[in-house]
């Protein structure tokens, strides 16, 4: 024979799902809930070991013993009083002694349905006929149920009425619990725990007829299902938007809530007309299972957000859908100008837009991190408007004039911030620029290049705060103030913004004063309103000095009355030429012999008798090695002394 008994897919939507399996035997398809004998803790224990099979079935690890100590109880005692008994209430708590060591009777479907709330998502169908508890079958649940011990009609001389705290009850001892895994045409199928027998199978219309007399006490698993169609995973939000879905319980719908974050936000309008939710679950016999809510995401913080909702049925259970991942985006900003890495200087009008949906109660302007001032904002930017409609405003521009002149030369980052009439803020990326308020060359000298005498130092300057003065350094101390206002048409030409056509520098450099060799020169700038800026230093070579030894040759033999001779050039004017042997001076020589192959070589210098000459006296020296040093003295004082040369003195 074919046993109705089938799987039913439990849970939420999109969310929770619960399976309850079922087993094959040898006369159909049962369910293949767990068997467990009440005996011999629980000689009284029926109730509470049908709900210990049918959790276990449902992956509730709970045992019987566990139950029977959390079942409520009524502790009235028993006794008798003429023909009349006195006791507690089965509606009220177990009666009496669960375990059979002294009087005891039942416990009904209220406190069992109470303690399995605890455990599951758990229904009362009490009342309901016995085609409600088939369906429960058909959907893989067992059924707890009360019934007869005989499974059949108890006589009802077998009936007693009995006073408890809370009225007369009608009773007989006759009771026992059973859960139902299974039914056909003419038999039902359960584990009975006192019998301990697995798929008991009795005759159905007699089952009925003994659950009947009980009240059609039944309970078993609920099941809820839930879903959110909006807002979809990954949805960018602003504004108010409408949170909608639906959620079917069995035991019935108490609310829906929405959190946001985990944080419950309000509870949703439940109870909207859903056809298509009815079509889909004819079992939930609910039409109107749609819920909304209005999420004025003004209240939250612009960025990722998770929404959900929390469905609780009438039996206090609740489904927690595990939500959607949202990004709310009531305030959208732009700054158009200063665009990346842009050079600015003097007033530079920083522009853009914003947008928030609670109204924009500022736009503020920072550099380097720090406010520097607030925004006008409310410009018209009808173009934003066409792109963000749905914001209503088409004065979502703002300015800010910026005077860069307040700022440091150089690198730095410009953002804006807004913020909304809720107090949200949104910042926007940092953006590299570079303030270039003066502008600076030197032309001349160019580095490496060698100068001597009086040289001409040159280049040009802008300022957008005015040129104060422009200094001249060599190797780091001022020496000097170059004369500013030269015409310069070439920078002009270059930068008309800065209106300047004089901004040449010109300072003449007197190089005699300076030591021959390297130095480094630079110019310092100082702006009307104190601002220093310094250009980069030239490395130059001081060079006025020209000379050379042409006698004697280096390591020379020589004896007697010996020419020294050579030439000497200085800018300064040549004071005088020194002679010495081995370091001690001998004699200045004679200056200003012709050497017209000089001339020709450095006519700058236009000195035609640049020669000097020396008659060294070799015999007041004794023979052998010596050194001989050529050392001129400028008229400036400056000392120049030539490299060493090596002789050797050879007198007989």
């Amino acid at each position: 024979m074919k046993i109705k008994a089938a799987t039913l897919l439990l849970g939420a939507v999109g969310m929770f799902t619960t399976v309850f399996s079922s087993s094959t035997q040898a006369n159909g398809t049962l369910l293949n809930a767990p068997l467990i004998s009440q005996k011999p803790e629980l000689n009284n224990g029926c109730e509470v070991t049908s709900l210990a099979m049918m959790l276990q079935y449902g992956g509730v690890p709970v045992g019987k013993m566990t139950l029977a100590h959390e079942v409520a109880k009524d502790l009235t005692p028993y006794r008798k009083v003429g023909n009349t008994i006195y006791w507690g209430n089965p509606n009220t708590g177990f009666v009496g002694d669960i375990t059979g060591r002294s009087i005891g009777y039942a416990v009904y479907h209220g406190p069992i349905y109470a303690l399995a709330n605890k455990y599951t998502n758990a229904i009362d169908i009490t009342g309901q006929s016995f085609k409600e508890v088939t369906k429960q079958l058909d959907r893989g649940k067992p059924v707890w149920v009360i019934s007869t011990s005989i499974f059949d009609t108890v006589p009802w001389n077998e009936w007693q009425t009995i006073q408890t705290p809370t009225g007369p009850l009608t009773m007989t001892f006759r009771e026992h619990s059973v859960l139902l895994t299974g039914y056909d045409s003419t038999y039902v199928y359960f584990n009975d725990p006192l019998a301990n027998v697995k798929n008991r199978r009795v005759s159905k219309a007699a089952f009925i007829r003994g659950w009947e007399q009980f009240g059609r006490q039944a309970v078993t698993f609920g099941s809820s299902k839930i879903m959110m169609d909006s807002p979809a995973q990954g949805s960018s939000l602003s504004g108010v938007h409408n949170v909608s879905g639906w959620f079917l319980d069995e035991s019935g719908v108490s609310k829906v809530e929405v959190l946001v974050d985990g944080q419950v936000m309000g509870q949703a309008t439940y109870g909207n007309a859903r056809p298509d939710v009815q079509r889909a679950y004819p079992e939930y016999n609910n039409g109107y299972a749609g819920f909304q809510y209005s999420l004025d995401t003004n209240r939250l913080s612009n960025g990722v957000h998770t929404i959900t909702v929390r469905g609780t049925g009438k039996n206090g259970k609740t489904v927690t859908l595990s939500g959607s991942t949202v990004t709310v985006s009531n305030a959208i900003a732009m700054m158009d100008t200063p665009t990346p890495n842009m050079q600015l200087s003097g007033i530079h009008n920083i522009v853009g837009w914003f947008l928030d949906a609670s109204g924009v109660a500022r736009v503020e302007v920072l550099v380097d991190g720090a406010v520097v001032g607030q925004a006008v904002y409310g410009d018209a930017r009808p173009d934003v408007q066409r792109a963000y409609p749905q914001y209503k405003t088409g004065n979502a521009g703002y300015h800010y004039a910026l005077d860069t002149k307040t700022i440091s030369e150089g690198v730095h980052k410009v953002t804006i911030r807004g913020v909304g009439k809720n107090g949200e803020t949104v910042t926007l990326p940092e953006r590299t620029i570079t303030v270039a308020n003066v502008k600076g060359v030197l032309d001349n000298p160019v580095s490496n290049m060698t100068i001597s005498g009086i040289h001409k130092i040159g280049g040009w300057f802008l300022d957008e705060s005015g040129v104060a003065k422009v200094e001249v350094l060599v190797d780091g101390a001022a020496v000097g103030q170059a004369v500013y206002g030269q015409e310069r048409p070439d920078v002009l030409r270059a930068y008309p913004q800065s209106k300047n056509g004089n901004a040449g520098y010109v300072y003449e450099l007197n190089t005699m004063t300076l030591k021959e060799g390297k130095h480094n020169i630079a110019v310092r700038e100082t702006s009307k309103t104190g601002r220093v800026t310094t250009l980069p230093a030239a490395p130059v070579t001081v060079t006025n000095t020209h000379s050379y030894i042409d006698a004697p040759d280096a390591k020379e033999t020589i004896s007697g009355n010996y020419t020294v001779s050579g030439w000497f050039l200085d800018r300064a004017g040549v004071g005088r030429v020194e002679v010495l042997i081995d370091g001690a001076m001998v004699g200045n020589a004679v200056y200003g012999q012709p050497r017209f192959d000089v001339q020709q070589v450095y006519p700058q210098y236009n000195n035609l008798n640049a020669g000097y000459r020396f008659v060294l006296d070799t015999k007041k020296f004794s023979n052998g090695n010596h050194t001989l040093t050529i050392r001129e003295r400028g008229k400036n004082n400056r000392v120049v002394t030539l490299s060493n040369v090596p002789i050797v003195i050879a007198n007989h």
